[in-house]
Order: C-alpha cells, then structure tokens, then sequence
C-alpha cells in the first residue's frame, strides 16, 4: 500500500477540525524533508488547493511520485481540449516539474454532458504524450462510479474510505473497479480527522453524531492501541486498496504517522450505525 503526502494544508486552512490554519511554507518544506528522510516519496495535491503546487514547485519535488487534480470543470460550459490541456501545462509549471504520475479528475461531475467529450479528449492527448502515468476520477460517493466505468483510460479512483465509510467496499462497485483493472485510492482515511477526536471534542455541528466517536473510542479503548493506529490499520487490511493519502501539520504528527504505519497489522472490526450526513462532507454547510 503506497502512502501519499496530502498537500492541501500546504495551500490553504484545510480540514473541518485543523485549528492550525494554512501550514507556513519553512514548515510545509520541514515535513518535505522528514517524508523524503523517511522513505515516503508520494505527494497528492491540486490546482484547486491555494497555493500548494507553487509550494512544492519552490521547494523541487522531482524526487517524488506527484499526483494533481485538473481544477473543478463543473462550472465551466464548452471547454475546449486546448483549455483543458493548458490547465495541466499550468500545474506542471507550478511544480516545477517535466511530468507526473496521476492526472485526477477534481470531481466525477466535471464529466457532464457540457465537457465530458472536451476532458476525455484532452487527457487521453495527455497521457499518450507520457507526461502523466495514469488517469484518475476523484469521487465523493461510490454511484459515482457510473458516470465514468465506461471510460477505458481511467487506471485509478482516489474515493472516501474509512472505518465510517466503506460503501466503495461493496461488491457492485468492487467488480466495476476490478473488471476495468481501476487502482483504489483512499482519502479522507480520518474523516477529516473526526476520528482522531475525543468525544468530548466533537463541535455542535456533529453533536448529533456523537454516539458514533464514543462507540469508536471505546472500541479502540478496548483493543489498546490508538485511534490513528486503528484508521491506518483498518485500511493496510483492505487487500485491493493500492494507496492512501494522508495529511499533517506538523513534524510530531508524521512521526505518529510513520509510527503506525510501521506497526504490525491489526484487524479492525468496528460497526456502529450512521448517518449518510455524517460521511459525506458535501452536507457540512
């Protein structure tokens, strides 16, 4: 299972629980410096998240494996292949590099009928000219599946996928992935880290909610080891899964993370009941 570096809060105020704000650019090279040190030579970013491509492309990221996301189309009517293929150039620009591993699409939904022939063109002249590996859809939810399944130069799906949320995990969407040789991609493996909280912790916003982090703490009470070990675990069991993503904001956090990672595996069986608006960060208005 590799392990990419999310990026995001090197851009902007990231995550529904960060209270520590956009990551200063000495810090973000800091934990640059500890990933490479570490053997973690993965970045996941987008032209969507502030400033980061920029931070990257400061710092010289051609040691690492560097997947971005086209900027969200959703919004834009009658794009041309052109347009879209400059936007990619943009990001290359920004980072500082020749080439990347996985172009994203931002959203399955930048695939309408408005530009769906424009994108599909433009990354396919994308990936033959070889300056990305592979082709991914970022997806919120599993249907999202649909739209896309048909589309043979997708290689790798970047989906929602934790302890909460394991829709993606079920056999319908599973044979789609697997019959069109599609990479699984985790993020948002803490629910935004959600589930790196106390229950005390959890905001109004979630109160609803909090049975479900109290259930999940007794659980991981119970089984002694720590809520980060029980999210990373959870997903080192899922066989098919290729990769996560992963953030921090600071260098003692990626030493818990590195921590875990190293640890040995544990099965994870937690089942709590849940509401759709609690895994779905869309409805978090």
């Amino acid at each position: 299972m590799k392990v990419f570096l999310g990026t995001a809060q090197f851009g902007f105020d990231y995550g529904v629980t960060n209270t520590k704000g956009q990551i200063l650019e000495k810090e973000a090279f800091e934990l640059l410096d500890f990933s490479l040190d570490k053997g973690i030579k993965c970045l996941d970013t987008a032209y969507a998240y502030g400033e980061s491509e920029k931070v990257l492309g400061r710092y010289g990221v051609s040691e690492f494996e560097i997947s971005t996301k086209l900027p969200p189309l959703k919004n834009y009517k009658n794009l041309t292949k052109h347009e879209i293929i400059n936007l990619f150039y943009e990001s290359l620009n920004r980072l500082n590099v020749e080439k990347i591993q996985n172009l994203f699409i931002h959203d399955s939904s930048d695939l309408n009928k408005h530009n769906r022939d424009s994108v599909i063109e433009a990354l396919s002249e994308i990936k033959d000219s070889g300056l990305v590996n592979s082709i991914g859809v970022s997806i919120y939810g599993p249907d999202d599946i649909f739209s896309f399944a048909e589309i043979d130069i997708i290689d790798i799906i970047q989906t929602p996928l934790n302890v909460l949320d394991n829709r993606i995990l079920n056999d319908e969407y599973m044979s789609i992935i697997s019959s069109n040789n599609i990479k699984l991609q985790a993020r948002s493996i803490y629910l935004q880290g959600l589930l790196l909280q106390q229950p005390e912790s959890i905001t109004k916003h979630f109160i609803e909610h909090k049975n479900v982090f109290i259930d999940w703490h007794n659980y991981i009470e119970k089984i002694k080891i720590t809520k980060l070990e029980g999210c990373i675990n959870y997903l080192r069991s899922i066989k098919d899964l290729h990769s996560i993503v992963v953030g921090v904001t600071s260098i003692s956090e990626f030493k818990e993370l590195n921590s875990a990672l190293s640890s040995q595996i544990r099965q994870i069986h937690f089942e709590t009941e849940i509401k759709n608006d609690l895994i779905d960060p869309r409805t978090w208005t």
